[in-house]
């Protein structure tokens, strides 16, 4: 119960902080992006269709990007900021502190999806040509997937955070090119280690079927799974790696500045 309190504690704490002119600027410039997007392709003639995937890919980049800049500098944004001998002389401070962060970064980083995700529909349905599929059912089934995205990158990008802090970003990013880029598009067993794989497999069943590749090629390539094994598969990743990164800032003895 003390260790809850004490997560939610540092939770309200990073929320009040992120709270600045600087941060609230930097969310609406990530959700403003997708929509502006749509919103040129619809004005310029273009014969691109404003369709799920160019939706999903481009919440998913701004979701992303969210991600790495909220969740990967949990550790390293202490030590710069000289208060990490405070958190780390705290009883189970360390754990708060990286559990606290973590529930930041998936308030931040969905709530910058949503926005994007709503005004994206938004510009589809009404700005003209305007379309005729219903903007409300999308509406529910992409904001439940990037909610299940948000717990999981957000866990992945927190432990990365406590592995390598100084440049927790660049090695964020390298694991965004490598797993989700390039593994989760091969066909073999691999590819179920990544986030992507399950995601694209959640949103296929939430709202349609949106992958270029179509849907009995791309079971015959991949395998055809129950939603609730995606969703259980990404449940235990999530719990996982928020243990092991618990288990890392607990053990791991970090250089502050003035030891330097």
């Amino acid at each position: 119960m003390k260790l809850f309190r004490s997560v939610m504690a540092t939770a309200l704490f990073e929320f009040r902080r992120s709270l600045s002119l600087q941060r609230i600027m930097v969310v609406a410039v990530l959700a403003g992006f997708p929509p502006a997007m749509v919103t040129v392709i619809r004005f310029s003639g273009s014969p691109i269709p404003i369709s799920n995937l160019l939706i999903i890919s481009l919440v998913g980049i701004v979701g992303l990007l969210a991600q790495l800049l909220w969740a990967t500098p949990n550790v390293y944004s202490e030590l710069e900021g000289k208060s990490w001998i405070f958190l780390a002389s705290r009883p189970r401070g360390r754990i708060a502190l990286f559990l606290g962060k973590y529930l930041s970064a998936v308030f931040f980083s969905f709530t910058v999806c949503l926005i994007a995700v709503g005004l994206c529909l938004a510009a589809r349905t009404y700005l003209p040509p305007q379309s005729m599929l219903n903007p409300f059912s999308d509406l529910f089934a992409m904001a439940g997937t990037a909610f299940v995205a948000c717990l999981a990158y957000s866990a992945v990008f927190s432990t990365i955070g406590t592995i390598f802090q100084k440049r927790a970003m660049v090695f964020g990013a390298g694991y965004v090119i490598l797993s989700e880029g390039i593994l989760a598009n091969v066909p073999a067993i691999i590819s179920r280690f990544t986030v992507r794989f399950h995601l694209q497999a959640i949103a296929a069943d939430w709202f349609g079927w949106f992958h270029p590749i179509p849907e009995q090629e791309y079971k015959l390539l991949f395998g055809d799974y129950s939603t609730g094994f995606h969703l259980a598969w990404l449940a235990i990743a999530t719990v996982a790696m928020l243990l092991i990164g618990s288990a890392i800032i607990t053990a791991r003895q970090y250089i502050t500045a003035d030891e330097t």
